[in-house]
């Protein structure tokens, strides 16, 4: 049990590291789009 505690905790990190990428990667193009 706790293993798998253990990997789900993991998962949910990832997931949330790739959701911060993916709004920061947003905000960049946003920005580039407004400059040109």
């Amino acid at each position: 049990m706790k293993r798998r505690v253990r990997r789900f905790r993991r998962q949910y990190s990832f997931l949330s590291a790739t959701q911060q990428w993916a709004c920061d990667w947003r905000a960049y193009v946003l920005s580039r789009m407004r400059q040109t």
